[in-house]
């Protein structure tokens, strides 16, 4: 969709349309920006709630999916910090990451995926230094849309009581190739306006995705892999900004708010039964506790696929062989031991196909790579 105007999407003549309950929804074009609206719309539904009664509120930005869009203002903040390019800066966000403790020492820079910027003309630079400060603006403007929603949440005298989880739902997306593209050519207009509908490309997803390899659309960390931040002062039972290396997935989100609100999971709905759900809930280690013993992940998308069990991850893009990595040691998959576990990577290999033939995910072809085996553990 266009964050201005709605009725400019991906394809020419398709209209999409907001919808409340069952009403059918079409904004004013004026002073319309997509995820302010959502924001609005959010506020003015906790506003009518009555204050002793519990919410569920789900707040979906599409921000900062593509096409790139942002207030002019907000992206005047970033006009000039991405001059350097993407090489510079992903360096510098891996070693503020490093020092932060947000990854370990041990985790190496993945291989650079992206052009070389100094190979760029000047006019090509600008260009993809502009795509980069609109994607920070589109940032920096759900972040301040957020503080609004804490803001009435703390005025109300909710806040510390309330239970926010954010996360995104994917690593940075690569579409557009490693310049970025043109979603819709015959719109000409400068990049982050009405009338342009653009992406920022490969080369700065790689940036967004540091350290780790690929990104969305595949299973490895580049596309699998995103924090979680929990607030909840009332509950909380370590120190603000603590960081916890726990494993956790989207499926755990139902049963960490069951088990919060103490609501029951529903065996069926309408006479029909309802599959039990595999997550677990996070509780704990919002209490600064542990899991537990580690569990087995799967993952499958667009043929992309992966398994995690405990430390070890099981790994293959699409049509590829299998790869296997150490997520302890070398949580930006660059040194492949495949070929030095071959009995731990048939096991593993065997369970992704029990659980894609159970799940429907798409099946495991054969690549035609044969791999020496050398010693497993």
């Amino acid at each position: 969709m266009n964050y201005f105007d709605i009725t400019q999407s991906k394809r020419r003549g398709l209209e999409r349309v907001f919808a409340r309950d069952a009403e059918r929804v079409t904004p004013a074009k004026k002073e319309f920006y997509a995820t302010d609206a959502f924001t609005d719309e959010a506020l003015t539904m906790l506003r009518a709630h009555p204050a002793d009664r519990p919410f569920f509120l789900y707040l979906a930005f599409n921000a900062p999916h593509w096409p790139l869009h942002a207030p002019p203002e907000t992206i005047r903040k970033y006009e000039n910090r991405y001059a350097d390019g993407w090489s510079v800066l992903r360096r510098q966000r891996y070693q503020r990451m490093r020092q932060m403790g947000v990854v370990r020492d041990s985790w190496k820079l993945s291989p650079a995926d992206g052009e070389d910027w100094d190979r760029l003309s000047d006019v090509q630079r600008q260009d993809l230094a502009r795509r980069m400060a609109v994607y920070a603006a589109m940032v920096d403007r759900m972040d301040w849309n957020i503080g609004r929603l804490v803001a009435s949440l703390r005025e109300a005298g909710q806040l510390d009581n309330t239970l926010i989880l954010f996360l995104s739902d994917n690593g940075g997306c690569h579409e557009g190739g490693p310049r970025g593209g043109d979603m819709r050519p015959d719109l000409k207009g400068l990049t982050g306006a009405v009338d342009s509908y653009r992406t920022y490309g490969r080369s700065w997803s790689n940036v967004s995705n540091t350290p780790f390899r690929r990104h969305k659309h595949w299973a490895h960390e580049g596309g699998i892999a995103t924090p979680l931040i929990a607030h909840w002062p009332a509950r909380r039972r370590t120190a603000p900004g603590a960081l916890t290396d726990e494993v956790g997935h989207v499926i755990d989100i139902l049963p960490t708010l069951c088990a919060a609100s103490g609501a029951a999971y529903p065996s069926q709905f309408a006479g029909e039964m309802i599959r039990p759900h595999e997550g677990r809930s996070l509780l704990p280690v919002f209490a600064g506790k542990r899991l537990g013993q580690p569990r087995t992940l799967f993952w499958e998308h667009m043929g992309n696929a992966a398994m995690r069990r405990g430390r070890w991850k099981l790994v293959r893009a699409a049509r590829s062989s299998w790869e296997l990595y150490d997520l302890v040691a070398d949580r930006s998959e660059i040194d492949d031991l495949a070929d030095s576990h071959p009995a731990r990577l048939e096991r593993m290999q065997a369970d992704w196909q029990t659980w894609a033939v159970r799940v429907g995910a798409r099946p495991q072809k054969s690549s035609g790579v044969k791999r020496r085996s050398n010693t497993d553990s």
